[in-house]
């Protein structure tokens, strides 16, 4: 399979600019002619093949000339790449209202509440089937599984409701004694 020419008609089936108008976009320098583009891609002898291939420089596909690009210094990317690639960590960072530096909202998260979070944590709330994954005798069907698995949720759920620990006295939140 060829990524490249998947790539390319992804682009084209999903009317993405051309590589020259996405420059425009990224308020880069304009190419205007074949001349221009030389001055901007890795390998200036591939230039003369575009124009066998293209009848126009504005119809050059976006992620043949982003791979054609020189590299910024110090970049694996050239700057119309780099340019796609901060837009959309900036869309990522701030469109998420929960991303931790957001704040003045409701259910924002402080500096202090996200370093007292730990992998552990993190993992444990997200994803509670990690913890009570049922290892089953080889005798238990699919279903007595599954049943296995939500009665030992529930009881982790009442247990962090009421404070309990497995097998230990404690002190309720309601100020009881309470034995399992």
């Amino acid at each position: 399979m060829d990524l490249v020419s998947l790539n390319l008609q992804r682009g084209r089936d999903h009317g993405l600019p051309s590589y020259v108008e996405y420059r425009r976009l990224c308020g880069l320098a304009d190419i205007s002619d074949w001349r221009g583009l030389a001055n901007n891609v890795q390998n200036a002898e591939l230039v003369p093949r575009l124009q066998r291939l293209y009848r126009n420089i504005e119809d050059i596909d976006l992620f043949l000339g982003g791979m054609m690009e020189r590299p910024a210094r110090g970049a694996l990317l050239g700057p119309t790449f780099q340019c796609i690639v901060a837009d959309q960590f900036k869309r990522l960072k701030f469109a998420d209202r929960f991303w931790y530096e957001e704040s003045g909202h409701d259910g924002a998260f402080s500096e202090g509440s996200i370093l007292k979070i730990t992998l552990f944590m993190s993992l444990c709330s997200g994803n509670s089937t990690l913890l009570f994954a049922h290892r089953s005798s080889g005798g238990d069907s699919r279903e007595q599984s599954r049943e296995n698995n939500l009665r030992q949720r529930r009881q982790h759920s009442t247990r962090a409701a009421f404070g309990v620990q497995a097998g230990r006295r404690n002190v309720s939140s309601f100020g009881r004694n309470n034995r399992e």
